[in-house]
């Protein structure tokens, strides 16, 4: 959104972030289209998944289950 390029501008230049992570992309966000995988992965090279749900822009409280499963995959990956 043209509104947050600023912002998108801002957070461009800063390291990528070296730890283990699933992203997770709600596929029925009003507010905004979900960024590609490759888009995900240059910022984490950690990146273990990029999960898609068919939910609004509240993933974690539209689809806790598939949400708490994401969160679970980082967990026994890092062995927490």
């Amino acid at each position: 959104m043209p509104e947050y390029q600023a912002d998108e501008d801002r957070i461009a230049p800063l390291p990528q972030i070296q730890a283990p992570t699933i992203a997770v992309s709600a596929l029925d966000d009003g507010l905004r289209a979900p960024k590609p995988t490759a888009e995900h992965a240059a910022r984490f090279p950690d990146l273990i998944d990029d999960v898609r749900l068919r939910v609004g822009h509240n993933p974690p409280q539209e689809a806790p289950g598939a949400f708490a499963d994401a969160v679970a995959r980082i967990r026994f990956r890092v062995g927490a």
